[in-house]
């Protein structure tokens, strides 16, 4: 149907314009707090656009949804001030006909959420875990100036001139090791970030390995080095305990046998919100067809409308919220979360086939 195709295209060049906005408010006032990591911890700004990216599912889990709750706002309302609504209704176009466009939109956001919460959202957590510790390992207090003795943990760098990732001149006494000690001299050097892994890439030099049980020294002369500077060069993911919201699906569903029974109630509970949280913006367009579809004929009862569609939208967003707290100090009590969605998903639908015996 034309007027169908309409409806689909206009909510959704609201839906894409609010998020626009919203992701581009929430990037800005957390780039004025990430602009530390840049100037103090020195990290390039690939990695700092990363960042940007590992924190965009979170971001986009809140945007949608909403998003989606505002346009349907902004498209029902100007479809009545126009009054298109009536148009349509002198056709003989049904108010189900009519809302089909805004909940197709709203299971396509649903779905995209899905997608959200199964991969992405625990993918990007995960890489959002290792930058973080990759960055509080190797990143923390190395300024590397000229002339100065660095302390990094048990190491202790000295560089006689530096030009910007260049180094000159370079002294390292690496003392990590409880069986021996290094110390290793090199002409020049390059500081190398690649894999959110800090590296010093040494060209002619030596090493020179103190055993401290039979306290003899072996020396090696090298024309290239790698030296890491991180605290646990084994970055792997399997060595990171993983909190619920970094698990994927799976590790949700079966987890290792190990894990503590206080622990098994946290993944429930985040089991069940991948699946109930992403219907959030396919309720949010079921509502929006009863309460912004209702009266279409009234003008003056648009704020009325509006009031009620957002009193009914935050209840189902609020009550979730609610159940997942009691639901996370009890897992007796998940069905609640299902029996909220139940009924606002079949309560609409039913008042949308049934609101055409009124008029």
């Amino acid at each position: 149907m034309i007027y169908q195709k309409y409806l689909l295209r206009q909510n959704l060049q609201y839906f894409l314009l609010i998020s626009t906005v919203l992701i581009c408010l929430v990037w800005f006032s957390k780039a004025v707090s990430f602009l530390n990591l840049i100037t103090e911890n020195g990290i390039s700004l690939k990695q700092f656009l990363q960042l940007f990216i590992f924190i965009s599912p979170w971001v986009l889990s809140y945007i949608l949804p909403f998003s989606l709750l505002i346009a349907n706002i902004l498209t029902i309302n100007s479809l009545q001030q126009n009054s298109e609504i009536t148009v349509l209704k002198s056709c003989s176009v049904s108010n189900f006909n009519l809302a089909k466009p805004i909940i197709l939109l709203g299971l396509l956001v649903s779905l995209i959420a899905y997608s959200i919460s199964f991969y992405f959202m625990p993918y990007a957590n995960r890489q959002l875990k290792l930058f973080r510790n990759n960055l509080q390992e190797n990143y923390s207090n190395i300024a590397l100036q000229s002339g100065v003795f660095e302390n990094i943990k048990n190491t202790t760098i000295y560089v006689q001139k530096r030009q910007q990732d260049n180094l000159f001149g370079l002294f390292i006494y690496d003392q990590s090791n409880a069986d021996y000690s290094v110390a290793i001299t090199a002409q020049n050097a390059k500081l190398n970030t690649a894999n959110n892994s800090l590296k010093l890439i040494l060209n002619n030099g030596t090493l020179q390995k103190f055993n401290y049980k039979n306290e003899k020294t072996e020396t090696l002369y090298f024309q290239q080095y790698s030296f890491s500077l991180n605290e646990n060069e084994n970055n792997e993911e399997s060595s990171i305990t993983l909190k619920p919201n970094e698990r994927y699906f799976h590790e949700l569903l079966y987890p290792e046998p190990n894990l503590s029974s206080d622990y098994l109630p946290k993944l429930d509970t985040e089991l069940h919100q991948r699946l109930i949280f992403p219907i959030t913006p396919f309720i949010f367009s079921l509502l929006a067809g009863i309460f912004l579809l209702k009266n279409y004929s009234i003008r003056n009862k648009n704020i009325k409308n509006n009031a009620y569609f957002l009193t009914y939208s935050l209840s189902f967003f609020i009550i979730n919220i609610v159940f997942k707290s009691i639901s996370q100090n009890n897992s007796h009590y998940i069905f609640l979360n299902y029996l909220n969605c139940l009924m606002f998903i079949i309560v609409p639908f039913f008042i949308l086939y049934n609101v055409k015996k009124h008029h």
